[in-house]
């Protein structure tokens, strides 16, 4: 093959790839979607390496390592991926936590008491936590206050700044 032949043939297979790399995207959001709702971890270290193995296991020798790199940097691109969605998430859960706990977030900087409901189907108590936890603010403690057959009601108390999720996202 000539080198021109080669090179179409790289920008053939890179087409395909482009495609398959935003399906694998639209999988992602799906799961960072599950994710928000059930209160599940971004990043499962077990599960990434269950996957790399699995894929790894009919993989010649020779391009093994290779192959391993590959999977492991659209593996961390899907979970930086599912971080920003759930952060964009998050941030409408802090502008709602703020207006129906009466504080503001200029405030949510601090050590702050905050009281609010949800349905006991809802994913914000979930969201809440998981924000806590990618922005390495400490849950000094949580109650439930009330429950009824449609709703709980909570009292978190919250010591730090949760206000910007993405500043940590990508040292995670």
């Amino acid at each position: 093959m000539k080198l021109d032949d080669v090179r179409a043939e790289i920008d053939r297979i890179d087409t395909e790839l482009k495609k398959l790399f935003m399906e694998r995207m639209n999988m992602s959001a799906e799961v960072a979607k599950a994710k928000a709702k059930t209160g599940g971890t971004v990043y499962v270290p077990e599960r990434e390496v269950e996957i790399i193995e699995k894929r790894l296991q009919d993989v010649e020798e020779s391009r093994a390592k290779e192959y391993q790199m590959f999977l492991e940097q659209i593996i961390n691109i899907s979970r930086i991926y599912q971080y920003g969605m759930l952060t964009n998430m998050q941030k409408e859960s802090i502008a709602e936590l703020s207006e129906e706990s009466g504080v503001a977030e200029s405030e949510m900087k601090c050590s702050i008491t905050a009281s609010f409901a949800c349905a006991r189907t809802s994913n914000r108590l979930h969201l809440v936590l998981d924000m806590a936890e990618v922005c390495g603010v400490v849950l000094e403690d949580i109650r439930v206050e009330k429950t009824t057959n449609e709703m709980q009601f909570y009292t978190l108390k919250l010591k730090g700044d949760f206000t910007l999720p993405e500043k940590n996202v990508f040292s995670l």
